[in-house]
């Protein structure tokens, strides 16, 4: 006869049953949840989903702990991402045109060598996965979730630009 396996690391919970580990609950858990993210992602629906508030840009903890298989990739990846562009010269946010600013989750760090407003005047926030950083220093927020590489329907791109359109008017307007 072979011998008798190892014992596990002591580390490594106990299983509940000779044949379902808490582990193996929670890689199915992950699997399960992010294949369904991928497929809201091509149905482009169900970003409300991760519960975030059109209105402050905030996403409670209770989504952090019901999705945490999707929000901790997605955190470190763009964290590392960001970090990576950073060390080769790449802006957190670039001015494209006078007073009109693109950036990413990490704008709110631009570097004062590129001499950012103390105030912006329209936030356009197309996550759906990630709080709005610079809310506390915006006049008017909008906010349309869309999944990460997926473009907003046309209505919203409308509204979208409608919002910039009367705030950076404003912010030429008040410059002059």
């Amino acid at each position: 006869p072979s011998p008798p396996p190892p014992p596990p690391p002591p580390w490594l919970p106990p299983p509940l049953s000779p044949y379902f580990h808490p582990l193996a609950f929670l890689t199915l858990y992950s699997g399960l949840l992010n294949l369904l993210i991928g497929v809201l992602f091509k149905l482009r629906r169900g970003c409300s989903l991760l519960m975030k508030d059109p209105l402050t840009g905030s996403i409670p903890p209770l989504s952090y702990l019901l999705w945490f298989p999707f929000h901790a990739p997605t955190w470190l990846y763009t964290y590392l991402h960001t970090a990576l562009g950073e060390t080769h010269g790449v802006n957190v946010a670039d001015e494209v045109l006078e007073g009109f600013w693109v950036g990413g989750r990490y704008a709110g760090r631009i570097a004062a060598a590129q001499r950012p407003p103390e105030t912006w005047q329209v936030t356009v926030d197309l996550t759906s996965e990630f709080p709005e950083a610079c809310i506390e220093n915006t006049v008017n927020y909008v906010n349309s979730p869309v999944w990460d590489g997926t473009p907003p329907s046309v209505s919203e791109v409308e509204r979208c630009a409608l919002a910039i359109s009367e705030g950076w008017s404003g912010s030429l307007a008040r410059r002059k």
